[in-house]
């Protein structure tokens, strides 16, 4: 008699916390450095996923919040009362960065409960979308397999998602 067991990579991908990366989740602290080290961790497991407890993350550094660049099999989870805040306005109100961002190439992105919420509106049409996914299918970069699942965009100096080369996208409550 044979048996066979198949086990799904989902459930052999870690489950990380962003407070193990150094985010206070305080609204004072700039907590763009643990995204930072968050995002290179699941690269280098090859996915997982990402939660985000209750707290005001604040990212006071222009550029971005999350980046997940090139990644495949991540998850991202907001619980209740979990806001990314984008505190990176230049004081002329230009400037800034987006909240979550996917270059392609990758597959099998789930966002759920996300909340971006800028702290200023931007003085005119700015550089920050809540989310955005850079796919570009001639150069092979594509992203696939997108999931976004009762996610807000606050504010966002540009607009509130952008999806360029992707295929296979479900958004639900947006």
């Amino acid at each position: 008699v044979c048996f066979f067991l198949f086990v799904s990579t989902a459930l052999a991908l870690p489950i990380l916390n962003i407070r193990e990366f150094g985010a206070a989740g305080d609204g004072i602290a700039d907590d763009s450095a643990a995204l930072k080290q968050a995002a290179e961790r699941l690269k280098s497991n090859g996915g997982g996923t990402l939660e985000f407890p209750a707290g005001t993350y604040r990212i006071g550094t222009v550029g971005g919040g999350l980046i997940l660049d090139e990644q495949s099999n991540v998850k991202v989870v907001f619980t209740d009362g979990a806001v990314l805040l984008m505190d990176n306005l230049l004081p002329d109100g230009s400037g800034g960065g987006h909240g979550i961002v996917v270059r392609g190439p990758g597959s099998g992105i789930t966002l759920e409960n996300i909340h971006v919420r800028w702290v200023k509106k931007a003085i005119g049409r700015s550089h920050g979308d809540a989310f955005r996914f850079e796919g570009y299918p001639s150069d092979g970069k594509t992203i696939a397999r997108i999931i976004m699942n009762n996610c807000i965009g606050e504010r966002s100096p540009q607009t509130g998602a952008v999806f360029m080369g992707c295929s296979d996208v479900s958004v639900n409550n947006f």
